[in-house]
């Protein structure tokens, strides 16, 4: 009943097994399972309970941070769902019976792009929740009290496995019209992401890397411009039209999981951001590189950590518990062209590889030019 003696015991057990959940041995206990940063267990008072909105049946509960509506943070945890879902049976998973969607840190309105991932995500699970329950709605009453709820706890991950995320791309051309190409080749078009509003991240010297392009055989480099602004069906379209696309860090590369397979991605960037993206194309079957490197427009200082990490290729996944993010991470940039020429020919060579042979995705560029 939370009252007295036996609240104080109930509290103390819950801090014991939160520590326990969080050790360097830890607990192999059901509710660590259940544990993220911001699911944790508590104690609460049978008045409090009463108080909380009781929710029945199954719920899936996403509690992944959505910051001013980070389309990539939002895709990050909707498309896994549609992952999750292929493999119900395994899990135990309710897809004939899920009640309820819970978005925890997330509030209305969606943007058009938010409401068609959401629903290409649960487009398995049938009837589709009739339920769902936004941040407001949480706090309004307290809390929430579930009857069953579900949660993935993964983090920077967009599906299980590479057939998952084939999967995904079908339900998501099928939805919006686009051909579902069965080839391994790629399309024939060269493109830069250019990102909108105050913080462009724009590569300040990016006609030097255009001018090397030319030497490669790429003629043309279309400028892809993507922002909320843009319908659902044009961000999916624009990003299945490439076969090479060049870009900053930027949230906008979630839209990634319309990209075709075997198209190829460079990163270009003045110091190490996150492997998110690398692990996004990797699982939907695309060719990942990163240009680090160069320097900021203001020629700020970048910490030791980080200048380390722009200095080898290799030590990407290192540099992840180094905590470059600092007030310099959206400047401009000069990015670095020695980095870029490296990984330029051989995203190429992927791509020639993908259409039969040495130069045969340029030959289909050059046709198309």
């Amino acid at each position: 009943d939370g009252r007295g003696d036996a609240k104080e015991r109930a509290a103390a057990e819950v801090a014991a097994l939160e520590r326990g959940c969080k050790g360097d041995k830890k607990l192999r206990h059901p509710v660590c399972e259940c544990m993220s940063s911001l699911v944790k267990p508590a104690v609460i008072s049978g008045r409090r309970r009463a108080q909380m909105r009781q929710v029945r049946g199954n719920a899936w509960v996403s509690d992944k941070f959505v910051s001013f509506h980070q389309i990539g943070h939002w895709a990050m945890k909707t498309v896994l769902a549609h992952s999750v879902s292929l493999h119900h049976a395994s899990y135990g998973l309710p897809v004939s019976d899920m009640q309820t969607l819970a978005f925890v840190k997330t509030d209305l309105p969606l943007s058009d792009h938010e409401e068609q991932l959401l629903q290409l995500s649960f487009s398995r699970y049938r009837p589709a929740p009739a339920l769902r329950l936004w941040q407001k709605e949480i706090d309004a009453g307290g809390g929430v009290c579930f009857e069953r709820a579900w949660q993935s706890k993964s983090m920077e991950v967009y599906a299980r496995a590479s057939e998952d995320a084939d999967a995904f791309r079908e339900v998501a051309y099928k939805h919006y019209g686009l051909h579902h190409a069965q080839a391994e080749c790629p399309p024939a078009r060269v493109a830069l992401l250019v990102r909108g509003g105050s913080r462009p991240r724009t590569i300040l010297n990016f006609d030097k890397f255009e001018r090397y392009l030319h030497t490669l055989g790429v003629a043309k480099v279309h400028r892809l411009e993507i922002s909320g602004e843009n319908t659902s069906e044009e961000q999916a379209s624009r990003f299945a039209s490439f076969g090479l696309l060049m870009t900053p860090h930027s949230s906008q590369l979630a839209n990634l999981v319309f990209a075709r397979r075997n198209a190829a991605l460079i990163e270009i960037v003045p110091f190490y951001f996150n492997s998110v993206f690398a692990n996004l194309a990797q699982v939907f079957g695309m060719h990942y590189q990163a240009a680090q490197g160069g320097h900021l427009e203001s020629r700020s200082p970048i910490s030791e950590a980080a200048r380390w990490c722009t200095h080898d290729r290799y030590v990407m996944h290192i540099c992840e518990k180094q905590k470059v993010w600092t007030d310099w991470i959206n400047e401009n940039f000069y990015g670095n062209l020695t980095e870029f020429k490296h990984v330029a020919r051989t995203a190429i060579k992927h791509l020639d590889a993908a259409c039969g042979g040495p130069g045969a995705w340029l030959a289909q560029l050059r046709e198309h030019h």
